[in-house]
């Protein structure tokens, strides 16, 4: 199954609102969304409006306003090619995500607490190239041989430490239930956050894969290892603040999906060259 990130249908979504309301058609990379729960009460916000403002004249909070409006309209199909709704059973887009503009014309996104569960799973279920699960823990899919093999990723360390006991307790199954559903219900602001900074570098991922159009590697190189720490840092505040056991199951398997699921792009934003041992 072909991954769309949730950020690209609200980019799209937004996109073809200006395009609707304003004339002005913009590549869907250029509408920013930022990670911003819990500084801010979203999870994700956008300066677009406030950027549009010099070249249409106009309040920005007025264009945001108008970018709002326009975006209830236009949930169905998109000259980008991207269904706005990316479900089979043709939901409204208030059922996964609310638009609202703030301030001097932030646009904040706030996903609902049965799409949060949805994107956990949508995450867990996503295949990178470089990676692959053996046993229920991940690591690189090729060795090369002048790989450097470290062990100081405290954050990744935890992970996998937690994975391999939950399997060995029998607490989280090699493979989930077919049917199994999960949702934020009651979810600590912590876990909310972790999975808001897993989807943001699920999509950069997804993205630079896409359009391949970054060429400078150290440039590339650096992004990644701002985004690995601020996943690490993410993840040792949940690792301070949120039981695994003495919870029941559903709280469980939520947080276990959370901690794979940073194990894994851990290891997908380190390094070419470098294998993170699965034995820390």
């Amino acid at each position: 199954m072909q991954f769309i990130s949730p950020l690209q249908i609200i980019r799209v979504a937004i996109a073809e609102a200006i395009y609707a309301g304003f004339g002005i058609r913009l590549k869907c990379h250029e509408i920013v969304l930022e990670a911003s729960f819990p500084k801010y009460s979203a999870h994700f916000t956008s300066s677009v409006a406030i950027a549009l403002c010099p070249r249409l004249a106009q309040d920005s909070l007025t264009i945001a306003e108008e970018i709002i409006k326009l975006c209830i309209q236009t949930r169905l199909k998109s000259s980008y090619g991207i269904s706005l709704d990316n479900s089979s059973e043709n939901r409204d887009i208030d059922s996964q995500w609310q638009i609202q503009a703030v301030g001097k014309g932030w646009l904040n996104i706030n996903f609902t607490e049965q799409y949060l569960g949805e994107i956990l799973l949508l995450l867990e279920k996503l295949r990178i190239a470089a990676i692959e699960d053996t046993n229920g823990i991940w690591q690189k899919r090729f060795l090369i041989s002048d790989q450097y093999i470290i062990e100081d990723n405290y954050a990744y360390a935890r992970c996998c430490a937690l994975i391999r006991l939950a399997y060995r307790e029998h607490l989280l199954p090699l493979v989930l239930e077919k049917n199994f559903k999960t949702i934020f219900t009651e979810a600590e602001p912590v876990e909310t956050s972790l999975l808001v900074q897993n989807l943001a570098i699920a999509d950069y991922l997804m993205s630079a894969q896409e359009n391949c159009t970054e060429r400078n590697h150290k440039k590339t190189q650096e992004k990644q290892d701002k985004l690995s720490r601020s996943l690490a840092d993410v993840f040792l505040q949940f690792y301070d603040q949120c039981r695994i056991y003495g919870v029941n199951r559903d709280i469980a398997w939520r947080r276990l999906l959370l901690i794979r699921i940073t194990q894994k792009f851990l290891l997908a934003l380190a390094p070419t060259n470098i294998n993170y041992t699965m034995y820390l």
